[in-house]
């Protein structure tokens, strides 16, 4: 990696006019403790930028001022970057309609167009003056870099940030590479991604040493510093339903609806008797969301178990059954999930037709009895024995069908909390 560069990303750094004051390089002997009047020791990004000053990747002003919230234009990032990284090239370089040849950012912007880190527009332009969110700081890093993000999938990593739904659809898959590689940082807080937000001269300092990190050019910061705290952790990779970092204490609200399947690829139906308690699990059939960001991925596995439930009408009892869950599984974690389906009631043989007894259903043991009774000619493939023996003395002579897909959205009756 070349840390040597001309002075381009110095006077990049500036992030204010070509009139203005221009950073400068220190000499030799001060670079290794660099000092600037306007970053305190407390400043959360300190340790970002003494390292790159250390290198001479970014540079303060004639002043001894590093005006870290400075915002950062596109051609002034170009410049870091060439600074930073020594990329190999992988495409042709033709020009940008709004960068003319004496442009001072040329250099800088050819090279991280050539090195894959930035492009332009649809309309041929660079926009070098525009000021760069951090969208777009994020998925060139990722881009140059040549990281793809990793299983389960994008929409997975990206789960962690509660204003996901905020990153452009463009963006996504660089973004979560760059998350699953620790490039991320985010302040103030390590929750929000904050995709539109202006990249300042603490950002982009931030995030080119995570991205050297990566890259096995820096040492990652010491455990100790404070900065630590905004450092987007990259996590194990796992299965569907995995959330990379469920986010503490964040809130479900009660009377969220869960859309809910059969586990795994199966399209089939329950068949019990009202009075049994019957477990059996389901998989979150649809993300659900909260202010645009995923809290329970689809995938995800409910326990709990069909339970009967009296319902008086006059002098008539009936017995019914509805869904109660447990526990919902994210990833390796259990949380208690208080959620139930509405009621479902008891079908006989007069109202049940023998159609609806396919290869779908998967009846209890006691359900199977009542079906042999009701059907003696359906097939083993149902009953799971010969149908030609005789059917057992009953207790009961009713069945309750139920179709997760289309039967059984779960409501929850209380809020649930991650991190709980």
């Amino acid at each position: 990696m070349n840390f040597s560069r001309p002075s381009t990303a110095l006077f990049a750094l500036a992030g204010l006019t070509a009139a203005a004051s221009l950073p400068v390089i220190q000499p030799a002997a001060m670079a290794q403790t660099p000092q600037f009047s306007d970053v305190e020791l407390s400043f959360w990004a300190r340790p970002f930028i003494e390292k790159l000053a250390e290198r001479n990747i970014i540079a303060g002003f004639p002043d001894g001022t590093f005006k870290p919230n400075a915002p950062v234009t596109r051609a002034q990032f170009a410049a870091i970057l060439r600074q930073a990284f020594d990329q190999n090239r992988v495409r042709e370089y033709r020009g940008f309609n709004d960068v003319s040849s004496s442009f001072w950012g040329v250099p800088a912007i050819k090279e991280a167009y050539e090195t894959g880190f930035m492009s332009g527009y649809t309309d041929g332009s660079f926009l070098p003056n525009q000021q760069i969110p951090k969208v777009q700081a994020v998925v060139s890093l990722a881009s140059g870099l040549e990281l793809s993000p990793e299983a389960p999938s994008v929409n997975a990593s990206l789960n962690r940030y509660r204003d996901a739904g905020q990153i452009p659809e463009y963006a996504r898959p660089g973004v979560a590479a760059a998350t699953q590689n620790g490039i991320v940082v985010n302040y103030p807080n390590v929750n929000y991604f904050n995709p539109n937000q202006v990249t300042t001269r603490a950002d982009v300092a931030a995030l080119v040493y995570q991205a050297l990190v990566d890259q096995g050019d820096l040492e990652p910061l010491a455990a100790s510093l404070r900065a630590n705290q905004y450092l987007v952790r990259a996590e194990p990779q796992g299965s569907v339903g995995e959330t990379p970092n469920p986010l503490p204490g964040s809130m479900v609200r009660a009377g969220t609806r869960i859309q809910v399947s059969a586990p795994g690829e199966e399209s089939i139906r329950y068949a019990i008797v009202p009075s049994e308690v019957y477990a059996t699990n389901l998989e979150v059939a649809e993300d659900i969301m909260m202010d645009g960001t995923v809290m329970i991925p689809k995938g995800s596995i409910i326990r709990g178990a069909f339970r009967p439930t009296q319902i008086q009408s006059g002098t008539t009892q009936t017995v019914a059954t509805r869904y109660v869950a447990d526990s919902v599984t994210i990833g390796n974690r259990v949380y208690p999930l208080n959620a139930s389906s509405s009621l479902r009631l008891p079908v006989t043989q007069n109202e049940l037709e023998e159609t609806e007894v396919d290869a779908q259903v998967k009846p209890s043991d006691a359900a199977r009895s009542v079906l042999r009774a009701l059907f003696p000619n359906l097939g083993s493939a149902i009953f799971g024995e010969d149908p030609a023996q005789a059917p057992a003395a009953l207790e009961e002579s009713a069945v309750i069908i139920i179709d997760p897909e289309e039967d059984l959205d779960l409501t929850l009756q209380s809020g649930f909390r991650m991190g709980a």
